[in-house]
């Protein structure tokens, strides 16, 4: 019977991916660089062999991370082209401190880096604005919590 390509034989491939990875690399230290790392499928394996490892993506829009929120927000306002350019250069700063500093980690900061920074008055204040000039009149309650 032939196989179906379907997702347990793409779940075993990468299984099989995976050890392979590990046994060619073998125990060690030092910076991994993962091209094309999509959603970071490998990612684990590459960092339990003791390396510090920075994946790079060229579609850093479809990451859960802090450059592919970051590069979303830069999307937003300026395009893609220049979000792509701005990713590259943030990617090349970090690898630039990594590379310098043998003692330096890359810490991904999250993808809800910004999000919980945003002062909540703010946040509000913005989404207040938004609806106005939409044509909405906002008037806002405050409700208390349940405890």
């Amino acid at each position: 019977m032939a196989s179906s390509g379907g997702p347990a034989d793409v779940m075993r491939a990468n299984v099989r991916n995976a050890a392979e990875i590990e046994e060619l690399l073998g125990p060690g230290g030092g910076l991994c660089l993962d091209l094309g790392c999509g959603c970071g499928l490998y990612f684990a394996v590459l960092a339990s062999t003791g390396r510090t490892v920075v994946g790079l993506d060229r579609s850093a829009d479809q990451l859960h991370t802090f450059l592919g929120e970051r590069y979303r927000r830069i999307a937003r306002r300026r395009g893609a082209k220049k979000a792509n350019v701005a990713i590259g250069r943030s990617i090349l700063v970090i690898i630039w401190h990594l590379m310098s500093d043998p003692q330096a980690r890359y810490n991904d900061l999250g993808a809800d880096f910004y999000a919980t920074r945003i002062d909540p008055d703010r946040r509000r204040r913005n989404h207040v604005r938004q609806l106005e000039a939409l044509g909405y009149k906002v008037i806002l309650v405050i409700l208390e919590r349940a405890a």
